[in-house]
């Protein structure tokens, strides 16, 4: 007869989080007939990069980001928004640069929301070889 497992479980609640940086997010976008130049305040660029290529169906060096100062609210400027896909597919149209910037009411409509979750986690052992499980059911946004 197998050992019996060991096992655990918690209730995990993470609070709602609401960015709301003092400066909001902004961008320019130009094309120049082979490559997209991007310049807005956020973080994250190689994701970013990898993400446009995908959504314009190009290879990431058809994409040079620039980032010269975040500006704050780090973690909501960590992705690509649909306003980046926006102002690349209207400067490539257009064949000039264009720009946008958020005001505050925008930010806390559009930007990232983050967390607000709650539920619980189990986790079983079996008392050979190392074998685990894990199941985190009833994850739910409140």
């Amino acid at each position: 007869m197998p050992p019996p497992p060991a096992s655990s479980s918690s209730d995990l609640v993470n609070q709602r989080v609401h960015a709301a940086p003092i400066e909001p997010r902004g961008a320019v976008a130009a094309w120049d007939g082979r490559r997209f130049d991007l310049l807005f305040s956020g973080m994250g660029v190689h994701g970013i990069r990898k993400q446009s290529a995908t959504v314009f169906g190009l290879e990431e060096a058809a994409f040079h980001l620039h980032c010269p100062d975040v500006g704050g609210g780090f973690g909501m400027k960590n992705f690509l928004f649909p306003e980046h896909v926006a102002l690349l597919a209207a400067a490539r149209r257009l064949g000039r640069p264009v720009a946008w910037i958020a005001d505050h009411t925008e930010e806390s409509q559009g930007a990232v929301h983050a967390r607000d979750f709650q539920g619980r986690a189990r986790l079983a052992r079996s008392m050979r070889r190392g074998a685990s499980s894990r199941c985190m059911p009833g994850w739910r946004a409140t």
